[in-house]
């Protein structure tokens, strides 16, 4: 029986790399992806059921919010430092600015204006008390008080929630940068009492040293807005998804996964595929760049191709977006090196009911790191380059790059008939 397997196996990784070309018969390609199915102590579903305003204009809506301790600039030169930074680079139409960003990515469908709040709004207790840990957490700091009593004045404030607005929450410079998170925006799911506040960002440090010139880097920005459209953080310290989305590297991250495309409904019919089965012999199929901005960008494969209709556990393949990588320079300052797109081909798998929080909901595939010669960086050795074979006893397929050039990747699939 061992060697009839052995057989089997051995026959069936030939067909994986033989170098001609094979059409096997009966594929199963599909445009329409079905939403993921997960329990139901899943806190919200990674699927395409999104409710991203798309076709509309997304308010932020800027709230300055100080302390007794730590009390705002008399002479508003934060806010207006913050009006001219987000007038000109957050929500500007520049090279950096957001705006650009959401334009290629959405593919204009997703506008943003802000409103500025001049006023100070005093928070009723003090940075202080904010800062005493939860019991139990030393490490921690009396958050969800603070969410209450930020939605409490902003309320009494006069300010109502629509889904379309996005509350941002500014603190004075003089607040504490532990206060404050590291000084990055956070965004947060509020529930108020009448259920109109629904998504609160709040935070950000200003500050004109240079210091804290990486808090001008607009990916955090861009981290929490994906927050208020509905995505969940990709990291919690053993599950992280690297830098392959801005969910899970704001600072290194160039954008969104396909994933994540489509449950916002940014990604073209035309750029994404549902492959069901690939018949009885290998195919050659086609990954083209997100850049290219045409041909087929991600691949989804069922968990279980025998019910196609019931996704659980998907699998995407698609081609790397640009990231920054960070190299150790001998105590110095971490080195960035610039991993280009189309470098390797991603392989991930939504584990949703495996990590009900939904942080890091996806679990990238690396390479058998033992069979590869080693290399410095470490996004690099997770993608599979040509010449690599991906196989995983989890996974219903086999995969092997043929070729990449051009930001085009030719691969050779099976997804045998269940």
């Amino acid at each position: 029986m061992y060697q009839a397997s052995s057989i089997i196996l051995f026959v069936f990784n030939l067909l994986l790399i033989s170098a001609g070309p094979i059409r096997g018969e009966q594929l199963i390609v599909r445009e329409t992806i079905p939403p993921v199915v997960t329990s139901q102590r899943v806190q919200s579903t990674p699927a395409a059921t999104m409710k991203c305003p798309n076709g509309r204009t997304v308010e932020a809506h800027i709230f300055f919010c100080d302390t007794s301790d730590a009390p705002g600039d008399p002479n508003l030169a934060t806010r207006q430092y913050f009006e001219n930074t987000t007038r000109n680079y957050i929500f500007g139409t520049g090279e950096n600015g957001i705006q650009s960003w959401f334009d290629y990515y959405s593919h204009g469908k997703i506008r943003f204006r802000y409103v500025v709040h001049p006023d100070w709004l005093r928070l009723p207790k003090t940075q202080e008390y904010y800062l005493k840990p939860l019991p139990g957490k030393p490490k921690s700091w009396n958050w969800p008080e603070w969410i209450a009593d930020v939605t409490d004045t902003l309320l009494a404030a006069g300010y109502e929630h629509t889904d379309t607005r996005l509350p941002i929450i500014i603190n004075p410079p003089n607040s504490s940068k532990v206060f404050m998170g590291g000084g990055a925006i956070h965004a947060l799911k509020v529930n108020a009492p009448n259920a109109r506040f629904l998504h609160l960002g709040g935070g950000i440090y200003l500050d004109d040293s240079d210091r804290y010139a990486y808090l001008r880097n607009e990916g955090v920005v861009i981290h929490e807005i994906g927050h208020f459209l509905g995505l969940p953080d990709l990291y919690n310290g053993t599950r992280g998804f690297n830098s392959w989305d801005m969910m899970g590297g704001a600072y290194d991250a160039a954008g969104f996964c396909g994933w994540h495309l489509h449950c916002l409904d940014w990604l073209d019919k035309s750029r994404k595929r549902y492959v069901v089965s690939t018949g009885s012999k290998p195919q050659t199929m086609t990954l083209t760049a997100l850049s290219k901005g045409e041909g087929v960008f991600m691949m989804v494969i069922p968990d279980n191709p025998a019910k196609p209709e019931q996704l659980r556990s998907p699998w995407i393949i698609e081609l790397n977006q640009p990231v920054l990588e960070r190299e150790k320079n001998n105590g110095g300052p971490d080195k960035h090196i610039l991993l280009p797109e189309a470098t390797g081909v991603l392989v991930y798998r939504l584990e949703p009911d495996k990590n009900p929080v939904l942080q890091s909901y996806f679990r990238e595939i690396p390479q058998d790191k033992t069979k590869r010669k080693p290399r410095p960086d470490y996004l690099n050795k997770t993608l599979y380059g040509p010449g690599d074979i991906f196989k995983n006893p989890e996974a219903p397929f086999k995969m092997r790059v043929l070729s990449i050039k051009d930001k085009t990747a030719n691969i050779r699939l099976i997804i045998p008939k269940p």
